[in-house]
């Protein structure tokens, strides 16, 4: 893809897939004419030019105007900088410049991406002089950190303190902002030199590109020297969250930052997996209440492969409803009852939940996908006074509602012991509920048997 891209009319097709997979994501994107798809596709071939990465990126082509891949990028995560493969993708974008976006592996970087939803607090953040780009919704923040893989997050909790590699601070409601923090191989970051996306106004369409604001990232761009945005000590991290809130005007987020938040540094591959996940083999589900914790390190898709490896053994109701097609309408009960059975398999961070919620948004016929997925899928952390992606609770009458969508199989190997088969076709009421012959199925299957 990345060599076909060089002509008006490859570029023009080009341009349509961009646009299909944009569609995708944003439901709202207008039909452009082709007319002025050449338009665009003369302007940015005539705007070409090299690109200086820093000898420290490994670099991840993206479709233009969007943040999906065009390659298969797992395959670059853990490469070294010097591999033949990093070194020939990372020429052919640099040749391709403006043509493409691109990503690049936030290993030995953290990226702190602020999402804007009141235009005052945008005005003041840009004023600031905090972060080094202005994006499409908000801000970025970039540090480089030369001697470690990556940063954890850790939130102080009645329970003790939980540690990750991506922290979501929903201040929505306080701040008007929504807060990123992400770092470590298996997260991308945005290259602003070749992040472009599309802005309709008046029955028009025009091109933007992220904005350097700081003069240290601007160096980055310019020579590819990492050296201004460089830090070892990541209380200046920590420091640089509490400001954020400080600038908007709200002393009392910043000392809740201050005091229940703690980030350090993770040294070393084998401590950013231990973060990341925990073995499948020791997770063990819990009926009707599923801890969306971290239970795996798979992505939404292999999940989706994996599970399908189970459908001979699941109960005819969920292969119906979760992986097949079912005539009738759906609302929010499938996406929980996914739920129900994802967490067993599959950590989901708040990227492949809300592209989970999305898929069965397009399939289902959710009209507000969000409003489920801040319902359903969050809680609020009282002590820090946010919403961020937790522990739900599935209700019992998800797995009842099953039985509104699909009529119980009479060759079903479960319907002696399934509660709903005895009720609604044998008219009394014996057996177990639907969510615990999931759970016992799911740990029987991928479970090691003790030996």
């Amino acid at each position: 893809m990345l060599e076909k891209i060089q002509s008006v009319s490859s570029y023009v097709e080009y341009l349509k897939k961009s646009l299909e997979i944009l569609r995708e994501r944003e439901k709202d994107i207008p039909d452009i004419p082709e007319q002025a798809l050449y338009i665009i596709a003369r302007r940015l071939l005539s705007r070409r030019r090299d690109v200086v990465y820093p000898i420290e990126l490994v670099v991840v082509p993206r479709y233009i105007f969007t943040k999906v891949p065009m390659i298969e990028w797992r395959n670059l995560q853990r490469k070294s900088v010097t591999d033949s493969e990093v070194v020939d993708v990372k020429y052919r974008c640099s040749k391709l410049g403006c043509l493409i976006n691109v990503g690049f592996v936030l290993r030995n970087f953290v990226l702190i991406d602020v999402e804007c939803y009141d235009e005052n607090v945008r005005s003041k953040l840009r004023a600031s002089g905090l972060f080094d780009v202005e994006t499409r919704r908000g801000f970025h923040k970039y540090f480089y950190l030369p001697d470690a893989v990556s940063i954890a997050v850790g939130q102080r909790t009645p329970k003790g303190e939980s540690w990750t590699t991506k922290k979501v601070l929903d201040y929505r409601n306080l701040l008007g902002i929504k807060i990123e923090v992400m770092s470590g191989y298996r997260y991308l970051g945005s290259y602003p030199p070749q992040s472009r996306y599309l802005v309709f106004s008046n029955n028009t369409v025009s091109v933007k590109c992220y904005r350097v604001l700081s003069k240290e990232f601007q160096h980055v761009v310019d020579v590819g020297d990492l050296t201004e945005i460089a830090v070892k000590d990541v209380d200046y991290i920590h420091e640089f969250l509490c400001n954020i809130a400080r600038v908007i005007g709200d002393e009392g987020v910043a000392k809740q930052i201050k005091t229940t938040l703690s980030i350090r540094r993770v040294e070393s591959d084998e401590e950013y997996e231990k973060i990341q996940g925990i073995a499948l083999s020791d997770v063990k589900p819990r009926e009707d209440e599923v801890n969306l914790g971290f239970v795996g390190t798979l992505t939404y898709d292999e999940f989706k492969e994996l599970l399908s490896k189970a459908k001979h053994v699941l109960p005819p109701c969920i292969v119906k409803c979760f992986l097949g097609e079912v005539e009738e309408g759906y609302r929010y009960a499938m996406c929980r009852l996914a739920c129900v059975v994802a967490p067993a398999l599959v950590y989901l961070d708040e990227q492949n939940l809300e592209k989970m919620i999305v898929d069965f948004a397009e399939r289902y016929g959710f009209r507000k996908p969000r409003d489920y997925y801040w319902k359903y899928f969050t809680a609020e952390d009282k002590e820090l006074g946010v919403r961020s992606l937790s522990a739900v609770k599935v209700p019992k009458d998800v797995f009842e509602m099953v039985r509104q969508y699909v009529r119980c199989d009479e060759e079903c190997m479960y319907r002696d012991v399934c509660y709903m088969y005895n009720l609604y076709v044998r008219g009394i009421e014996a057996g177990k509920p639907l969510f615990k012959i999931v759970a016992e199925v799911i740990e029987s299957v991928y479970r090691p048997q003790a030996t």
